[in-house]
């Protein structure tokens, strides 16, 4: 019964309180020294202005590097492209023009997107694909009887044009 005694004579844990001190700005416990705006951890004054600038440099240098690998790794995708034809001509790249129904933006094969109204330099395995998927859209949009025909936008055509049909109004340009 006395060690069950013990027990009961323990004070009930108390948690802190909120200390009123810090609520109050007049307070010394409260640091009085105004921060920057977008100073949130109070650190600012560590670094000195030009420390700071030489930082955005570098972050700068940073971004610049990190583009610079990007665009040498999109270039070296496309080369390996091209070096494969030379190897395999069954891989040789073709341009494609994707020329899809009111119903469809995009064509979409092993997670890359073709879109609408875009010209793409493709291998032909990928150059036969997307032709089949294009003509079996068009195929299908026959079918539910053209009913995205009003969504359907038009690839532009690319023209050149003679001094003399400057002024030549584009309807009978384009033979609308």
């Amino acid at each position: 019964m006395a060690s069950n005694d013990k027990k009961n004579d323990k004070k009930p844990l108390e948690f802190a309180r909120h200390d009123e001190r810090y609520s109050d700005p007049a307070s010394p416990a409260v640091h009085s020294q105004t921060r920057p705006k977008n100073d949130r951890m109070g650190i600012g004054s560590l670094l000195s202005e030009d420390e700071l600038e030489q930082l955005r440099k570098d972050a700068a240098n940073l971004v610049k590097v990190e583009e610079k690998d990007k665009l040498k790794k999109q270039k070296l995708e496309q080369f390996m492209k091209e070096a494969r034809a030379d190897y395999a001509p069954e891989e040789a790249l073709r341009k494609i023009l994707i020329d899809l129904p009111g119903h469809a933006t995009l064509i979409r094969i092993n997670e890359t997107e073709y879109h609408h109204n875009h010209t793409y330099d493709v291998p032909i395995s990928a150059y036969r694909c997307l032709n089949e998927v294009m003509f079996r859209a068009w195929q299908h949009e026959d079918v539910v009887g053209g009913v995205n025909r009003d969504k359907y936008i038009k690839p532009a055509r690319n023209m050149t044009l003679t001094p003399a049909q400057l002024d030549t109004p584009n309807n009978s340009l384009l033979r609308v």
